[in-house]
């Protein structure tokens, strides 16, 4: 049974570590037909994935987020072994300097897509991992230290870009800040855009740097006190203001509407798409990490681990 579910490499001694165990767990899970919360519950029994009630046998506890921040730290950990580019450490670097450099690259504003290009030709792996459990609540982004690498990892599952590139902005502005420290993890559940919105002054640097990085500005927010436009007029604002400030048109949107109440989050949702009918935020990050792995490099447990987790399409060489 053990050499069915568990590769050949695998040594007892891996599951002293948080990422470690948080693999076994997974893998537990998958070869086994588990639930994840099977195995993460000490309250009850083993019990296949329709059955509500779960234990691990094992002697280990670990709450629902060090297992989620484990999966993600060991998929981090294997990315960075397979990450070839030169490592250019950015701490100290400001966000507009970052701006600038994408910018000058021949792109219109700072998106999803060219801001993880710009990570992964830093040296910084940028992975999309979404295949948890439903029950099982979830970060929207980490930034992690792995020796000297620190890979940015983006759990939020959504088709719209704009909602990943927040994320992404905010955890490269952690990293600038130097909030990582060696060994280090920062799991972030929730992210605002709002840099005024966190007592964590951690949190509210992040989000400024953030800010600073897509608009040029880290005091720039598109809030109004005007009544709200219906779709059709949200989109074609964003979308000509953002020509106008070399602004991702997307990123407009949504932090308008943070300044709303939650029932206008219909509005913003039907003005992206309208802006972006075709969006598919997970492709986009899943392309620079098959253009920029070297699966070469890692066992092929290893690889179908990562891919796994992440849900990447297609073999690792597309």
């Amino acid at each position: 049974m053990r050499k069915k579910i568990l590769p050949d490499w695998w040594d007892d001694a891996v599951t002293d570590s948080t990422a470690g165990f948080a693999e076994l767990a997974l893998r537990l899970s998958q070869g086994l037909g588990l639930s994840l919360e099977t195995l993460l519950d000490d309250s009850a029994e083993i019990a296949p994935k329709d059955n509500p009630s779960y234990k691990f046998k094992g002697g280990k506890t670990l709450n629902r987020q060090e297992i989620v921040g484990g999966i993600c730290q060991r998929a981090a950990q294997i990315a960075t072994y397979a990450t070839t580019g030169d490592f250019q450490r950015l701490v100290g670097t400001k966000p507009e300097a970052i701006r600038d450099e994408i910018l000058a690259a021949g792109n219109r504003w700072v998106d999803l897509e060219n801001l993880s290009e710009y990570c992964w030709q830093h040296g910084i792996p940028v992975l999309h991992l979404t295949n948890f459990p439903t029950k099982i609540r979830k970060p929207h982004g980490l930034v992690i230290r792995v020796g000297e690498r620190p890979p940015i990892v983006i759990c939020r599952k959504h088709k719209q870009p704009a909602w990943l590139l927040f994320d992404l902005a905010h955890e490269l502005g952690h990293l600038i800040a130097g909030h990582v420290q060696p060994d280090g993890l920062i799991f972030d559940t929730v992210i605002s855009d709002d840099a005024k919105s966190d007592n964590d002054i951690e949190e509210t640097i992040a989000d400024s740097n953030a800010l600073a990085l897509l608009t040029g500005d880290p005091n720039r927010t598109y809030r109004s006190s005007s009544p709200p436009p219906n779709a059709a007029e949200l989109a074609g604002v964003s979308k000509q203001r953002g020509e106008k400030e070399n602004v991702y048109p997307g990123h407009i949107v949504l932090n308008y509407i943070s300044g709303l109440d939650r029932r206008y989050q219909g509005l913003g949702a039907a003005a992206l798409k309208r802006l972006y009918p075709h969006a598919n935020s997970a492709k986009a990050l899943q392309d620079c990490v098959t253009n920029h792995l070297d699966f070469s490099m890692l066992p092929e447990e290893h690889s179908d681990f990562l891919l796994r987790v992440a849900q990447a399409n297609g073999s690792p060489g597309r």
